[in-house]
């Protein structure tokens, strides 16, 4: 598994937990949530405050380019990326295989 891979399984597991801590606050302490209502989230301190700045660091860090952490779309342009095409490409293997990739995409629709 690549690095980046490893980092989105790792991203995934976290939210997983995180809904689950929240999810599991909902049921033995609803209190917790007071802080959504009205302006109670500048008036007292609660765990969603550290879910809040986790989130924001998380936005943050999309949008920064940091190559390191770049997603796998972004990738594209880097050289260790690109893999280019060996074969010729025709017309008719185009079509088909064009034909193919809409048919596969009406399947998952």
């Amino acid at each position: 598994m690549s690095p980046t891979r490893k980092r989105y399984v790792l991203r995934l597991i976290g939210r997983c937990l995180i809904l689950i801590l929240c999810g599991v606050l909902a049921l033995t302490r609803p209190d917790t949530f007071s802080v959504l209502y009205g302006l109670n989230f500048f008036r007292e301190f609660s765990v969603l405050h550290l879910l809040w700045l986790i989130w924001m660091l998380d936005m943050v860090l999309q949008i920064l380019p940091i190559k390191s952490r770049l997603p796998l779309g972004s990738q594209k342009l880097f050289a260790t990326r690109f893999h280019p095409i060996r074969e010729r490409i025709s017309k008719e293997s185009l079509k088909k295989h064009a034909l193919s990739m809409t048919a596969a995409a009406y399947r998952v629709m």
